[in-house]
């Protein structure tokens, strides 16, 4: 099963989101909010917890941050996750912690990294062994 939401109002979405794990077939998800005004770890943090998902593709037309992972931190890899794309201005050490616990993942796109200078961060993780394709579309 495939679900595509289209919405206005981030909380309202959180609270529909924490309602899909009725949904036991649900494979593929994909978000596209007009504006966002809460952190996207928070989205993240929900979908990461629907298990049957294989296929999350979030856009967010008017964000004014960017992604923050630092701060996230699952109780466990996500080995159910196998398509990621992330449709707005994000920053690449974040993308490298969230795809850090995601052994699993196959497919990356970035439409929207934002990538800078770090050469003072040298931590990233190792090469992901399944990942089969990246995408990515810089910006400034």
């Amino acid at each position: 099963e495939s679900l595509r939401i289209t919405s206005t109002n981030s909380n309202e979405l959180l609270l529909f989101i924490s309602n899909l794990q009725s949904l036991p077939c649900l494979k593929s998800l994909t978000i596209k909010l007009l504006q966002c005004n809460i952190k996207d770890s928070q989205i993240y943090h929900e979908i990461f917890s629907l298990k049957m998902l294989k296929y999350f593709k979030l856009s967010i037309d008017n964000y004014s941050g960017s992604v923050q992972f630092s701060s996230f931190n699952p109780n466990k890899q996500m080995n159910h996750l196998e398509y990621l794309i992330i449709d707005y201005q994000c920053l690449f050490p974040s993308i490298t912690n969230i795809l850090s616990y995601m052994p699993s993942i196959h497919y990356v796109s970035l439409m929207k990294l934002f990538y800078y200078d770090s050469s003072r961060e040298t931590n990233y993780p190792s090469i992901w062994p399944n990942l089969t394709h990246l995408s990515i579309c810089l910006t400034t």
